[in-house]
């Protein structure tokens, strides 16, 4: 009986961690990115922890997360750049929003646009912190 409570004890410490987990914290070290502009002007950024992460959340978003369809009027469309080394720092250039465990940040230059997207990776049950400002310059 010692061993069931230890065990329901451990799961339920683990489900209430993971719920306070989505908060921000910039990455450490360089990052690679890429952004994501629309021709309504809107200006949207993602980064992960290594190039080949990067490429594979640049694909996922440009499939499911974000509108790229050429059938879509123009205005509604995103136009994708490629995965390149990022630098994110303290700073003003983008508000950002981090999904956990996967060291995957998303976010753009408004805080409503940011709040839409962390909304949206919500809507697909993945938890995702607060949008919080950062610097971003993009080495290459």
């Amino acid at each position: 009986m010692m061993r069931a409570r230890s065990w329901g004890s451990q799961a339920l410490a683990f489900l209430l961690l993971a719920g306070c987990a989505a908060t921000f914290r910039l990455p450490e070290g360089p990052v690679w990115g890429f952004t994501s502009e629309s021709a309504a002007g809107a200006r949207i950024i993602s980064y992960a922890t290594s190039q080949a992460a990067c490429e594979q959340w640049r694909v996922q978003t440009g499939s499911g997360l974000l509108i790229t369809d050429a059938k879509l009027p123009a205005d509604k469309r995103l136009t994708l750049s490629g995965c390149r080394q990022l630098a994110v720092s303290p700073g003003a250039d983008y508000w950002v929003s981090r999904v956990p465990y996967s060291e995957i940040g998303m976010g753009a230059t408004t805080l409503a646009d940011c709040e839409m997207l962390r909304a949206a990776v919500r809507g697909r049950g993945f938890s995702a912190s607060a949008c919080t400002q950062i610097g971003a310059r993009f080495v290459q």
